[in-house]
């Protein structure tokens, strides 16, 4: 969800973002069926579990355990909340070309929620030159906290540090 709202929100107010980095960014739909669902028309009509699995999402147990008790984690979406995304979705692939600061999409190949077809496909149609696609074989959804998460946080810095005036990241 993160990725579609910080994409809608820098197509929505061009020049502000001097570049995105976006990591799975739910634009086509191709894994969940969110979008094309039949909901019922209360758009507060809770969706019981929607995200209550976290495994799913990511490989490294420490992760999943933690997500499992956080008592702060609300594991059920509602109505509207899934309307939201589906409208940003179509929000994102209709004005993607429009998109011309720097972008980064990291992916996971195994993610269960955005296919990494559907961030090729937003990759390819996004208007930035200076776009750069980053996927993760062996990841899930959850690439920040996944079992690999060291190295998609360094690609991370360093795309940023190629595009920061004075190279403040720095690397071992």
């Amino acid at each position: 969800m993160g990725g579609a709202m910080v994409s809608t929100w820098a197509m929505r107010y061009p020049g502000l973002a001097d570049g995105l980095v976006l990591c799975a960014p739910y634009s086509y739909d191709s894994n969940t069926g969110f979008a094309s669902a039949v909901l019922p028309d209360d758009p507060h009509t809770i969706i019981p579990g929607s995200l209550a699995d976290a495994s799913v999402s990511c490989y490294a147990e420490d992760y999943n355990n933690a997500y499992a008790q956080n008592p702060l984690v609300n594991a059920d979406l509602t109505v509207g909340a899934l309307r939201g995304l589906a409208q940003a979705s179509r929000f994102v692939r209709e004005h993607a070309h429009e998109l011309t600061a720097p972008v980064l999409i990291v992916q996971g190949s195994k993610d269960a929620l955005v296919s990494e077809a559907d961030s090729r496909r937003l990759y390819g149609e996004i208007g930035s030159e200076d776009k750069s696609l980053r996927l993760y074989a062996f990841l899930k959804h959850e690439i920040f906290n996944d079992i690999q998460k060291d190295e998609v946080i360094d690609d991370v810095l360093r795309w940023l540090d190629r595009r920061l005036a004075g190279g403040i990241v720095a690397f071992d």
